[in-house]
Order: structure tokens, then C-alpha cells, then sequence
């Protein structure tokens, strides 16, 4: 699925690493991407910068919730 739906996260200048476990396509006319990130892999004292895109040629809506996870 990452070839046609692509999450990128940053933070400052530095792409951070994303797992990547639900890359499967299903062609049910939605279709979806999910990442996880690790928190090690995140300074807490920094903005993160999500970006998602598509490679689709047709107009559509992109739409992208956050969940967070605290301990």
C-alpha cells in the first residue's frame, strides 16, 4: 500500500522511522495506510510533522487521525 498511499513524519529536519504492519491493499473502494511510531524514536521537546499524499490521478480527500498512546 505504501506505493500508493505514503505517511511521512518528521521532526526538525530528520525523518523519523515508521513501522509499517497493516501494508496490504484491498480493493473494496476505501483504502487506508496506518504507521506506529516507536517512542524512543521521538524527542519530546520537539513539533512533529505528519504528511500524507497519494499517487492517485483522481481528485479525492485525504483524511488522517493521531492516536496517542501515554504510559
Amino acid at each position: 500500500m505504501d506505493a500508493l498511499l505514503k505517511i511521512h513524519v518528521s521532526q526538525g529536519k530528520k525523518p523519523v522511522p515508521l513501522i509499517l504492519e497493516y501494508d496490504k491493499m484491498i480493493w473494496s473502494g476505501l483504502s487506508w495506510a496506518a504507521a506506529e511510531i516507536r517512542p524512543a524514536s521521538l524527542n519530546p521537546g520537539l513539533p512533529v510533522t505528519i504528511s500524507c499524499s497519494s499517487t492517485e490521478t483522481e481528485p479525492l480527500v485525504l483524511k488522517a487521525d493521531v492516536y496517542a498512546l501515554t504510559y
